[in-house]
């Protein structure tokens, strides 16, 4: 079986790393379907994947896999359901949302009344 990969950037000095590591533990804890590591921005190889990647701020997820080749990230603390989601994504049991099927939101269409006919 080829296993989906999931990085997480942190820093030592972010006030949010601290949860988004939590909630990569507690997803790593859960899953064997994915190679999940937490790296810290300031060792070298950790710096080289943050350039590959193009990673400008922490915490940020990193995702791929065998159903999502092409790396996908999450900037800022995540949910576990949202990162079990992107694992799901690059293991290849779930899709990636399409954006042209995205409705777009208007103040609008949600303030318009119906008319009836009177």
């Amino acid at each position: 079986m080829t296993k989906a990969t999931a990085l997480l950037f942190t820093s030592i000095t972010c006030p949010h790393c601290p949860v988004a590591k939590k909630v990569f533990a507690e997803v790593a804890k859960e899953r064997n379907d994915v190679d999940m590591h937490s790296l810290q921005t300031h060792e070298s190889q950790a710096k080289r994947l943050a350039r590959k990647f193009g990673i400008q701020s922490v915490p940020t997820f990193i995702f791929y896999g065998p159903g999502h080749e092409a790396p996908m990230g999450l900037a800022g603390v995540q949910s576990k359901s949202t990162v079990n989601k992107y694992i799901d994504i690059a293991v290849g049991t779930k899709k990636l949302p399409d954006p042209s099927e995205k409705k777009e939101f208007s103040f609008r269409n949600l303030f318009k009344r119906k008319k009836t006919d009177e």
